[in-house]
């Protein structure tokens, strides 16, 4: 066909590229296409924008929105279901699509922004964009008020004071940490946006700029803030840049981590060599609790990777001499918190990675069409959770 582009499914949804769209890119290399609940974006490598599909989840741009983008270079594209949100090289920011769920930025956030030297990075949860500023590292959201578009006080006041070196998004909700380790979340009480619970804060001093992040986390937050702050040897002048995994890192310290399903969050702090120092969630109880049994399993072993489903998440580790071994947690049935026992024996030793199987939520509820799967040593596959049947593929 000659088109650089393609595309498939509803044509009203963006199944269709529409002739003048691709007549735009007939001179242009396209770069990266992203994507919301029924519209397409796609960034050029000289950093031009085009949308197309349903215009009411970002599919056309409005004549503002294209006025901005065609004064400055886009470099990095953000989605959430509904709306669109761009960041230029030099940290301008433009927004487009449904206005409620960011697609259309108050004046006074943008402001704020902009006075703070722009945007260094972007998170979006599902109705909702919060921006770090690249001055003072300030957070500043909007987008659909209760589920995370709004803060509550207590979060205000922490992103204003700025040197925010984490920010996650579940679903629903937003959780910030800065370098000292005070962390809040704000957005749908229910999945995550509510006060961090002191079990679960965690403290992180003097974070650098590294391609990892870092801190320490405890059950006695303000002890470890206070230890941190008389051990840690890393220049407190030097504040972790946003990296896309989430995470900050010091010599002293080690890794922490933080991840997100739709039900909360979880936090995994790491010694420098790769220890479990503690993991910690909070959130909805079924979707993010992590059962005691189950946390001591996790700090006796080294963890290789976390990922989540939408209502279960779902560690590797290495237990000693034995490596590959997949731990769960979260909603047992349905979105794979719960290894079936027939499936237990492939999956506690020789596991390489382990893969999300996702469904985006039609509301502020965890659906129950999600779960895992896992690529064994031998290149078997192994499917569990709500959206597979159990079971095992070999190759």
């Amino acid at each position: 066909s000659g088109f650089k582009i393609g595309a498939a499914g509803h044509p009203g949804n963006g199944g269709t590229i529409p002739d003048a769209l691709h007549l735009s890119l007939s001179s242009k290399s396209p770069k990266a296409i992203y994507a919301t609940e029924a519209a397409f974006a796609v960034l050029t490598e000289q950093g031009h924008v085009f949308a197309w599909g349903l215009a009411g989840y970002g599919g056309v741009i409005d004549a503002n929105a294209q006025a901005l983008l065609a004064t400055i270079e886009v470099t990095k594209i953000f989605a959430n279901t509904r709306a669109f949100c761009a960041v230029g090289k030099s940290g301008e920011l433009v927004t487009w699509g449904e206005p409620s769920f960011g697609g259309s930025i108050p004046a006074v956030s943008l402001e704020a922004i902009l006075d703070d030297g722009g945007v260094q990075t972007v998170v979006a949860s599902h109705q909702a964009f919060c921006a770090i500023t690249k001055g003072r590292q300030k957070a500043i959201s909007w987008g659909v008020a209760a589920h995370g578009g709004t803060m509550t006080a207590a979060a205000s006041s922490l992103a204003a004071r700025g040197s925010i070196v984490l920010c996650k998004a579940a679903s629903f909700a937003f959780c910030i940490i800065d370098r000292s380790g005070q962390a809040e979340a704000w957005g749908n009480a229910s999945y995550g946006g509510t006060t961090v619970p002191v079990s679960a804060n965690s403290g992180i001093y003097g974070a650098q700029s590294e391609e990892e992040t870092a801190a320490e986390v405890t059950d006695d937050v303000q002890s470890e803030i206070s230890r941190l702050f008389e051990s840690n040897d890393d220049s407190p002048q030097h504040v972790a840049s946003f990296q896309q995994n989430f995470s900050v890192y010091t010599s002293s310290t080690g890794t922490v981590r933080i991840y997100a399903n739709d039900g909360g969050f979880c936090i995994l702090s790491q010694h420098s060599d790769r220890r479990t120092r503690n993991i910690l969630c909070w959130g909805h109880a079924t979707y993010a609790t992590l059962p005691g049994p189950t946390k001591q399993i996790l700090m006796a072993g080294t963890i290789e990777q976390v990922c989540s489903s939408n209502g279960a998440f779902a560690a590797l580790l290495t237990q000693g001499e034995s490596s590959g071994c997949v731990v769960t947690w979260g909603s047992a049935s349905n979105d794979g918190g719960s290894i079936p026992a027939a499936l237990l024996p492939d999956l506690e030793k020789d596991v390489v990675e382990i893969y999300p199987i996702n469904s985006i939520p039609p509301s502020a509820a965890p659906v129950t069409v999600s779960g895992f799967a896992a690529r064994c040593k031998d290149e078997a596959m192994v499917f569990w959770g709500g959206a597979v049947p159990p079971v095992k593929l070999l190759p």
